[in-house]
């Protein structure tokens, strides 16, 4: 019951108890956590059940929506034994990254073909109206050919690095390819590393560099889209956005100038965006609103993730 999960922000609309007390088609009914004073102080914010256990939490409650919000290398285990509830689970929202290595992935992927519950990745730039348009601008050649993007992330490369490289690939339609990393250190996470990476984009001259930044200093996310017409700036965690376009200034110089143009505002968070995407489902059966974000989805994210970890393993690292 951590951040994500709600267990420090009351009624935050971009955490998954915020969302589910503020969403009227939705009951937040029970939690469970490891740590028993976390589920206490989650249970005192939202008004929910503490259980003991995961088979209580289902079995007692009878939940249609489940939200995974552990720490990474805990969710191969507990999606694996959510999944044996088929008869009263329908929806699994599981945090990213899905998973911390290649195998357990596999073995999911055919664990969750063969079940009837649909377990969605929360990429949360997939959900946020302001990403989505501008995915719609770099699809309509808005600014032109994408020549170059320089990107930053922090903490792990799977377990951050993994928004920096799912938002390109929603970007850029999975064309992603990754030529060399560098910058190879060990990180704060578990089984996780940092490193700096130079990927290529298939069918294009584009070329993207993606840098780890040291959180020890602060943390920071953000892109820097450069294309042939213009440029995209997002910073401060997808909060700020920047648009700039070419122009010609008076000593015939090409130049950026800002286009005072922003996303327009959204009244719903990504998360709200999201559990909106699997009420529809329930109700409706509506099955293409969730399908772009199940599991088996994320796999062209994930494969990149694991080119990163070989490459890093293959320029020798050793873990201290």
């Amino acid at each position: 019951c951590g951040k994500i999960a709600g267990g420090s922000n009351i009624q935050d609309a971009t955490t998954h108890a915020g969302v589910f007390t503020k969403n009227k088609k939705i009951k937040l009914r029970a939690c469970f956590d490891k740590e028993r004073s976390k589920a206490n102080k989650f249970s005192l914010i939202y008004k929910c059940i503490v259980e003991n256990n995961l088979d209580d939490l289902i079995i007692k409650h009878n939940p249609q929506i489940v939200s995974v919000c552990t720490p990474d290398h805990t969710h191969f285990q507990i999606i694996k034994k959510l999944l044996l509830f088929s008869n009263i689970i329908k929806v699994i929202l599981l945090e990213k990254p899905a998973v911390t290595n290649r195998t357990d992935y596999q073995k999911l992927l055919r664990i969750i073909s063969r079940s009837s519950i649909k377990v969605i990745i929360n990429h949360t730039r997939r959900f946020d109206d302001s990403h989505r348009k501008i995915k719609e601008m770099i699809d309509k050649r808005y600014f032109g050919e994408l020549i170059r993007c320089d990107a930053s992330y922090y903490g792990g490369w799977i377990h951050n690095g993994v928004h920096v490289v799912d938002t390109l690939n929603f970007f850029l339609e999975n064309k992603l390819n990754i030529k060399s990393v560098s910058n190879i250190s060990k990180s704060l996470y578990k089984d996780d590393l940092l490193m700096d990476l130079f990927i290529g984009v298939k069918s294009s001259k584009s070329k993207i560099f993606l840098n780890v930044f040291d959180e020890s200093y602060y943390q920071i996310m953000e892109f820097d889209l450069k294309f042939t017409n213009g440029r995209i700036r997002i910073e401060n965690f997808g909060e700020k956005f920047i648009f700039e376009k070419k122009s010609i200034n008076k000593l015939k110089e090409n130049i950026l100038v800002d286009t005072n143009k922003s996303p327009p505002i959204s009244n719903f968070t990504a998360m709200e965006n999201m559990v909106n995407l699997v009420c529809k489902y329930l109700i409706k059966r509506d099955f293409a609103s969730i399908a772009p974000y199940e599991f088996k989805n994320s796999k062209k994210t994930m494969d990149i993730i694991w080119k990163g970890i070989d490459l890093a393993s293959n320029n020798n690292y050793k873990k201290h």
